[in-house]
């Protein structure tokens, strides 16, 4: 992305892309590199906790169809697996969190069959937002969750071991979708109506 050809936008809203990309850190700076000064972006990335069962699925295809090369027959051989996989399996109690396998063959490709596919914890988010100069500004869905004071725990003052901690608790966001800036002050005041 080049901002003397593409301009430099308000608003990028960017979900379930980048953790798909070979390099997620250079696809967020081409983010950066095209987003005004006072602009926001709106991103999706995938949880790396809530999507356990995922990637043990992902691993277990990986090994079943290492020399297939044609995805009807890798697509064959999950829904094969699927029908059947014991309960006691991870994707399988995780089922209730995720549905693309069960929408379609393309569902079934980005979710077990992505020959990309990259997962962040809290602590891994915030570090690949900074790394590119950004700051994440507030969290989109999930937001109750990673807020949330456990009962009895006293938290850390740094809200990135409070988040951590609470990703774990939880154990089922499956995504991170959230807000960022160059910014790290991004808060309207009422009164102003520049803002």
């Amino acid at each position: 992305l080049d901002p003397i050809i593409h301009g430099k936008f308000d608003c990028i809203i960017c979900h379930g892309v980048l953790h798909h990309l070979e390099n997620p850190q250079e696809g967020l700076s081409a983010l950066k590199n095209v987003l005004k000064d006072d602009g926001f972006m709106s991103i999706m990335v995938y949880g790396k906790y809530g999507r356990t069962g995922i990637y043990q699925m992902q691993d277990l295809m990986r090994k079943i169809n290492y020399n297939i090369n044609n995805f009807p027959q890798k697509i064959h051989n999950f829904k094969t697996l699927y029908k059947n996989l014991p309960e006691n399996n991870w994707f399988k109690k995780r089922e209730h969190l995720i549905g693309d396998h069960k929408s379609s063959d393309e569902g079934i490709v980005d979710l077990i069959l992505h020959h990309q596919d990259r997962a962040y914890n809290i602590k891994e988010l915030y570090e690949w937002v900074n790394n590119s100069e950004l700051n994440i500004i507030d969290f989109i869905e999930n937001k109750s969750k990673y807020k949330y004071e456990i009962e009895g725990i006293e938290y850390s003052e740094n809200i990135i071991d409070k988040y951590s901690i609470n990703e774990l608790f939880f154990g089922d966001i499956i995504k991170h979708t959230f807000y960022v800036s160059k910014n790290t002050n991004t808060k309207a005041t009422i009164d102003n109506l520049d803002n």
